[in-house]
């Protein structure tokens, strides 16, 4: 087999250091660039032509998701594998539209880190295990309706001044509403979530993740 070159992109010089440490251990992996940006991405990915390209996620300036997409606008053909430093589920789904091939996480164990490259670079596509969950949660999130969409603006403030645990008097004075108002904001809520009281309201929004207590 033959050996596949990487263009490791981060802009964290000791962390370049320890991974160009750990990958060149494996005789079938090189480093053949860096880049700390990502305009010198783009610069050494179109000199080098690597097999494959280790991004990371954040980077100075420029997004590493906007960096794949631009990767992939100067040559289609360039396989990037995104790394992260945390299990961010807004990262996992825009790395993939962006056109990645894989997404993992910097702490990783380094032997599925060779291995995720060599995956991409079968023309495979690789996802941390440890964000699989949130990668499915967050396409249902994309893809089902919510059962709060029905909600007006005004009754999602009153949704979650709900869950803090006030009362229509406390929430009249945060928004600034009347107290009858506040009522019929309640039973529309309720109404259009199909529960019972407030209680119930509140802990469906709870369990739902709709809003985070503070």
């Amino acid at each position: 087999m033959a050996q596949i070159r990487i263009l490791l992109v981060d802009d964290h010089r000791l962390w370049r250091v320890g991974i160009r440490t750990l990958i060149e251990r494996n005789r079938m992996f090189a480093i053949s660039a860096e880049a700390s940006s990502g305009a010198e991405a783009l610069e050494q990915a179109k000199i080098v032509q690597p097999d494959v390209i280790l991004l990371d996620v954040n980077l100075p300036g420029q997004d590493g998701i906007s960096v794949c997409k631009d990767l992939l606008l100067q040559n289609p053909f360039h396989r990037v594998l995104m790394l992260t430093g945390s299990a961010d589920k807004n990262f996992v789904i825009d790395a993939i539209i962006a056109g990645a091939k894989g997404y993992i996480l910097k702490d990783a164990d380094p032997k599925a880190l060779l291995n995720a490259v060599k995956c991409v670079y079968e023309d495979g596509n690789y996802i941390d295990p440890e964000l699989t969950p949130l990668l499915f949660g967050q396409i249902r999130a994309r893809i089902m309706p919510s059962i709060f969409d029905d909600l007006t603006p005004s009754e999602k403030q009153v949704l979650g001044c709900m869950v803090k645990g006030h009362t229509n008097k406390a929430i009249a004075n945060e928004l600034g509403l009347s107290p009858g108002t506040v009522r019929n904001y309640v039973s529309s809520i309720c109404k259009k979530l199909n529960v019972n009281n407030r209680v119930e309201a509140a802990n469906l929004a709870l369990r739902e993740r709709f809003v985070q207590p503070n």
